[in-house]
């Protein structure tokens, strides 16, 4: 299992949204190849009861099955 919170600087969530699209893209071939079985978004507790347009990203995490540590 991998856990990656994001940086807490200044940008970061502007940096985040940036790339998303492109780490959905990879995370998509990753799934269809069976190296990454599931993964998603860290939510702020206070993200669970509010509506979904208030939802405040804070990091990712994916479990992968790999032959390797270097994998």
């Amino acid at each position: 299992m991998v856990y990656a919170p994001d940086n807490t600087a200044e940008g970061t969530f502007e940096k985040r949204l940036s790339v998303r699209t492109a780490h959905l893209e990879a995370f998509k071939a990753n799934i269809a190849s069976g190296f990454s079985r599931i993964g998603g978004v860290l939510l702020t507790p206070e993200s669970i009861t509010t509506e979904a347009s208030n939802k405040k990203m804070v990091g990712s995490m994916f479990i992968c099955q790999a032959e390797t540590i270097e994998e």
